[in-house]
């Protein structure tokens, strides 16, 4: 079945700028709905836009498609679609990803971003010292673990005590006590926001004040800063064996690494020896390719081991780590690329990152003021008599407050009602026993959180009325997602599902499924051209082939292997060699060493099964569906096209 994504979608609704004309002339109608000259030039503009992956096509054509468009989302409206759960769902869930960007500064953000990539230019070496607090601690509480952190700075800044001897009386994160807090080099997004300000906001060799982040406060030590490591491009070989393995495996893995980089040494292709032998399933059949990765990415041996190699086209020896063994070959170092590059880049990550709360709490300020929020203090203040200690337990009912039915403020004249609060205070109960249990600070920073949040709200639901581009583009997705919906039903689930159909499509088309001639082959590689005509010799006198890997096999486990398969000729470039010999192709130099392979059997040319074909024929049967369907909309439903409207449009 094909992948759900609304890319597949005649319409691609990826753009976000809006670049429709100006007539609202009816362009179509379909049934009775009229379709504006706005609406049609904007999809069509939009498409014509995105030449590298919607093939430009004229207005004639774009309209056809677009009819055939409009159709099916009548069907699945008059099918009423619209209002199946499953759909209003992931509408919602489409919604919520373009409301972003709305519902939150997009100075603060651009702010953040450009901040981000000038701390990508360097990293950071630091330590830290932690004592845990609560994000909901009361302020007399908070000051008593502040004070607590700069009576011990004090001590470290006078030089009465050393960082590393703090850590180790007082630091609560235990997991870095045997590393003395040490943290190691780190750059931007790798900690919280907070922290990650306050690392490179301190100069080399000095203590910060205390930070607070969501663990509780810091006093960060700063160690080094260096430029930026940037990223690599690498490439790897990687036999396994866990810390866990036996002695045997152990062994092993460290004579086939060795061997392996003794042919590298020798002059042997990096790739083709990690096509050849390493056991990482994902990147072997790349060469080894890892991509590219920065610092923090990978375990600290093999973080540490790639960037020790200096100069592009080198590589490591080989090195254990808990997986077993590597050998890294870098192909490129980068550097930070400039800022217009990035930023798209840098955007994403900083609406995921913590920062992105900075722009929340921003714009919901914004919105206080924007518009008419009138608050009553005293109708939040009926809680402090609501809320005891079972808050704390999450054991609170919010039925206890069943008595309280006032406003406690409004949103432009919206009101929200003690009810609303109760029901967020029952959904945000405090679990953690080191939260103080005091009533009134928790539930007044609860209720900023909840007028807060219910600014964000109030703003989202307006966003179709305040932003047409927004409206244009939920209208896309809602048709979107429909059109999808009903294409599976007719279309890609309905050729899976009928197989009667399916059988009959093929056996009016089978002509069009043949395999060439195929041959029964085995395929022998080696790791050197001595050893693969050794291997061909035994196996031209009829040696079995276990028998030619044991015995060729004994003094490297690298030196020959055999695999069997079933090929057309242009599948291997052996196999045209082995024809000629009828049996054998000779020794050749490939990218998976030296090979050369053994016809057992050739099959003739044939039509093909019907399950060997499955994929091509399931393709072909749902095109032809597809085609059907839409003949029989066009002959349900009424549909026109304004010819003048469309001549005009045209010029």
């Amino acid at each position: 079945m094909m992948k759900k994504s609304l890319a597949v979608l005649v319409l691609t609704v990826s753009a976000l700028s809006i670049n429709a004309q100006t007539s609202s002339d009816v362009l179509l109608t379909v049934e009775d709905e009229k379709i504006t000259v706005d609406e049609f030039m904007y999809v069509y503009n939009k498409n014509q836009n995105l030449t590298e992956t919607v093939e430009k096509k004229s207005m004639e054509e774009y309209l056809d498609l677009f009819i055939n468009f409009k159709l099916k989302v009548h069907e699945a409206k008059e099918l009423n679609m619209h209002k199946n759960p499953n759909f209003n769902k992931e509408l919602r869930e489409y919604r919520a990803k373009l409301a972003k960007p709305y519902l939150t500064d997009k100075e603060v953000t651009e702010k953040l971003v450009k901040e981000s990539y000038e701390r990508l230019k360097y990293d950071v070496d630091a330590s830290h010292i932690l004592i845990r607090l609560h994000p909901n601690a009361l302020p007399k509480d908070t000051l008593v673990v502040y004070d607590k952190m700069l009576g011990i700075r004090e001590k470290i800044m006078s030089g009465e005590a050393t960082f590393e001897e703090m850590v180790m009386l007082h630091s609560e994160d235990s997991g870095k006590k045997t590393d003395k807090g040490r943290l190691g080099y780190f750059t931007a997004f790798k900690m919280l926001y907070n922290f990650e300000t306050a690392a490179y906001n301190t100069p080399i060799g000095e203590v910060s004040k205390p930070v607070r982040t969501y663990y509780g406060y810091h006093l960060v030590k700063v160690n080094d800063k260096r430029p930026a490591l940037g990223r690599l491009v690498a490439s790897h070989i990687f036999i396994k064996a866990s810390k866990n393995a036996d002695e045997a495996t152990q062994n092993r893995a460290k004579n086939r690494i060795d061997e392996i980089y003794g042919l590298l040494e020798k002059g042997n292709s990096f790739e083709s020896l990690a096509k050849q032998y390493s056991e990482d399933e994902n990147t072997a059949p790349k060469g080894g390719d890892l991509g590219n990765f920065g610092i923090n990415e990978f375990i600290p041996e093999f973080e540490n081991a790639a960037y020790s190699v200096e100069k592009e086209g080198e590589y490591t020896k080989p090195f254990k780590t808990p997986l077993g063994w590597h050998i890294i070959k870098v192909t490129k170092k980068i550097s930070l690329l400039p800022y217009e590059k990035m930023k798209d880049e840098l955007y994403v990550k900083v609406e995921l990152d913590d920062r992105s709360n900075i722009g929340k709490k921003s714009i919901a300020n914004r919105l206080k003021r924007e518009y008419r929020v009138e608050e009553f203090l005293s109708e939040r203040d009926d809680f402090y008599e609501k809320v005891d200690l079972s808050f704390f337990e999450a054991k609170w009912y919010k039925s206890v407050t069943k008595d309280l039915n006032e406003t406690i403020f409004t949103i432009n004249e919206k009101q929200y009602n003690q009810q609303g609060f109760a029901e967020y205070l029952y959904q945000h109960q405090i679990t953690d026993q080191s939260v103080k249990k005091e009533v009134v600070p928790t539930v007044n920073g609860l209720y900023d959180a909840y007028l807060e949040s219910s600014l964000l709200n109030y703003e989202n639901s307006k966003l179709e009325e305040k932003y047409p581009e927004f409206k244009a583009l939920m209208n896309e997705y809602r048709d979107g997602i429909l059109l999808f919906e009903l294409n599976d039903k007719m279309v890609w689930s309905k050729s899976i599902i009928d197989t009667t159909g399916l059988r009959e499509f093929y056996n009016a088309h089978k002509d069009d499924y043949k395999w060439d001639t195929r041959y029964d082959v085995r395929i022998y590689s080696c790791n050197s051209k001595k050893m693969a005509k050794k291997a061909l010799k035994m196996a031209e006198r009829g040696d079995d082939p276990l028998f030619i890997q044991t015995e060729l096999n004994k003094d490297s486990e690298l030196a020959v292997r055999v695999e069997e398969g079933k090929y057309e000729e242009d599948d291997n470039e052996l196999i045209e060699k082995a024809k000629k010999s009828k049996k054998f192709s000779k020794v050749m130099k490939t990218d998976r060493g030296y090979q050369f392979v053994e016809i057992i059997d050739t099959e003739e040319p044939r039509i093909k099964e019907l399950p060997e074909a499955r994929g091509q024929v399931m393709a072909d049967y749902q095109k032809e569906l597809e085609k059907k369907w839409i003949e029989e909309l066009k002959a349900k439903y009424s549909y026109s096209i304004n010819k003048e409207v469309l001549e005009s449009i045209k010029k």
